[in-house]
């Protein structure tokens, strides 16, 4: 079961201007494993001042002591007492995500080992985040295996051409727009998994600019 909201830790990050301010919920990467409010506290900082947003950083609980889904219902949880406050979702945010379980994509192969995160190392994570191998159909484990992403809300997906997981990324980016979902997507040639680079975090903090601005 998820935790109360106000047991989850949320790191506010406020621009300087006048309220109201758009709001960016930020969930940090690392497998579901690894990682903290620490860890992305400079990422969340140039982004509250870049995109003119509070950013909520969300430390939500991780495996293998809290297993698939405790860290998605914690997410979950946690925005939903933060859209209680603030408007609903309009839009998704994705930096070199992991969409799905399986690891059959050329991506994988291609850049299995020398590009810092390896296919050995996305199994590690896995196995430690799932209760299962079947856990890894369900589509709040892999969201590429969900029937449909029609409704969902416009998307930036960014992913890195040396990463194993850009092809998954990819193809999510692809079933939105296949679902009408309006999505921009961008390959970052030459990057790594993790890279965020200043050219990327322009590009998000402008398509985020966008849509507050709307």
């Amino acid at each position: 079961m998820p935790l109360h909201p106000q047991a989850i830790p949320v790191r506010l990050y406020t621009p300087v201007g006048d309220r109201p301010f758009p709001v960016l919920v930020y969930f940090h990467g690392g497998g579901w494993v690894v990682g903290n409010l620490e860890t992305v506290d400079q990422f969340c900082r140039m982004m509250t001042n870049a995109a003119g947003c509070v950013v909520a950083s969300v430390n939500y609980r991780h495996a293998p002591e809290h297993k698939f889904p405790v860290p998605a219902e914690d997410a979950y949880a946690a925005m939903e007492w933060i859209a209680e406050h603030a408007p609903s979702p309009m839009y998704q945010l994705l930096v070199v995500p992991v969409i799905d379980h399986r690891f059959d994509t050329p991506s994988y192969r291609e850049n299995a080992e020398g590009y810092g995160l390896t296919t050995v190392a996305m199994r590690w994570y896995w196995t430690h985040y799932l209760r299962s191998d079947g856990d890894g159909n369900h589509p709040y484990a892999s969201p590429l295996q969900a029937e449909s992403l029609r409704g969902l809300p416009p998307a930036f997906v960014a992913t890195a051409e040396l990463d194993p997981l850009r092809n998954e990324g990819e193809a999510y980016a692809a079933r939105l727009q296949a679902a009408e979902v309006t999505t921009v997507h961008r390959r970052y040639e030459g990057m790594i998994h993790g890279f965020l680079g200043p050219q990327a975090n322009a590009d998000m903090a402008e398509a985020l600019r966008k849509v507050f601005a709307k």
